[in-house]
């Protein structure tokens, strides 16, 4: 039987080497199974998880520290998708509800693209050959991406994968059932 930290694993180094919409879908299995596995273990659904990160300062500031160091891009990145978003919000086809960023500290709406994206992709009809779904695709990638790593270093002597010193990134101890 495999053990979830070797799923978690295996879905993040898939998700550093497929196409954006599996590169998705991998990211945000392991972003789930840390969520639910290691920080959040006491909540019965996705949605609790996903409130609760919402409401973690520390988990937050780690986010947008690592973030900002490992990639020059990330608020220019950012900063598109608030433009774009408040022109043309993402609509939630689970709960016909719409994701607007207002800025680049807008951590809980950011949480709610991540989540909104994954709705759409298993729930909605999202199209990988539709630019305006890809591109939402590949941006919500962008953005989950350094939230899982500073995720995983929580256990950095499992990682055997490339990219940045997650080691370096240092414990959030407390961050963990707030």
């Amino acid at each position: 039987m495999v053990d979830y930290k070797s799923l978690v694993m295996t879905w993040y180094t898939r998700a550093v080497s497929e196409d954006y919409f599996s590169k998705f879908v991998f990211l945000y299995l392991a972003f789930v199974a840390l969520l639910r596995k290691e920080f959040f273990v006491d909540v019965k659904t996705d949605k609790e998880a996903i409130s609760r990160l919402k409401d973690s300062v520390k988990i937050r500031d780690k986010y947008f520290h690592h973030a900002q160091t490992n990639d020059i891009e990330f608020y220019p990145k950012l900063a598109s998708l608030t433009k774009i978003l408040s022109n043309e919000p993402l609509i939630n086809e689970t709960k016909n509800c719409s994701v607007v960023i207002t800025d680049n500290a807008d951590w809980e709406n950011i949480v709610e693209f991540f989540y909104t994206v994954r709705n759409n992709l298993f729930h909605g009809n999202k199209n990988p050959e539709d630019l305006r779904d890809g591109d939402m695709v590949r941006r919500a990638y962008y953005l989950l991406r350094p939230l899982v790593e500073v995720m995983l270093s929580f256990y950095p002597s499992t990682l055997v994968i490339d990219g940045p010193d997650l080691k370096k990134i240092g414990d959030i101890d407390d961050s963990r059932g707030e």
